[in-house]
């Protein structure tokens, strides 16, 4: 799905970047993957937080420092994925990601509430989800 399509920019079912809560960052040389203790989602017409969601960037060509990443933890205060063609800059930007679907090439661009700000160049993304995740309305105790 072509991230410049409506049917893109509209899928009823998305990972809203902003607000969702980034457990932990597991780097690897083929691929990086983000856990979301409370991913902000997009459920039809009701927005709330999602359990068991990790966003997984495939073949990473430029990543932050091992060493930052390792240590990354808190919520997302923005975050923007644009998608590209080979080495171009991204074309458009956008700040949600549907939860049923994957994407090509790109540059995911992550800013913490600490200010931390972290950026992959990528040839690809996947959103796994846990069977055990559950959608709540609030991420309130």
């Amino acid at each position: 799905m072509s991230l410049s399509t409506p049917a893109f920019l509209s899928s009823p079912d998305a990972l809203l970047l902003a607000d969702s809560e980034l457990a932990g960052v597991t780097p690897g040389p083929d691929q990086w993957r983000l856990r979301l203790s409370a991913a902000q989602v997009q459920r039809a017409d009701e927005t709330g937080y999602q359990t068991g969601l990790t966003l997984v960037l495939l073949a990473p060509q430029a990543a932050p420092a091992v060493a930052l990443a390792a240590q990354v933890r808190g919520r997302i205060a923005h975050g923007r994925w644009g998608a590209t063609a080979d080495e171009a800059a991204p074309r458009a930007w956008v700040s949600r990601l549907p939860l049923e679907g994957a994407g090509g090439p790109g540059v995911l661009e992550l800013t913490l509430g600490d200010g931390t700000a972290l950026c992959w160049r990528v040839l690809g993304w996947a959103l796994s989800e846990d069977p055990q995740g559950r959608f709540r309305p609030s991420c309130a105790c």
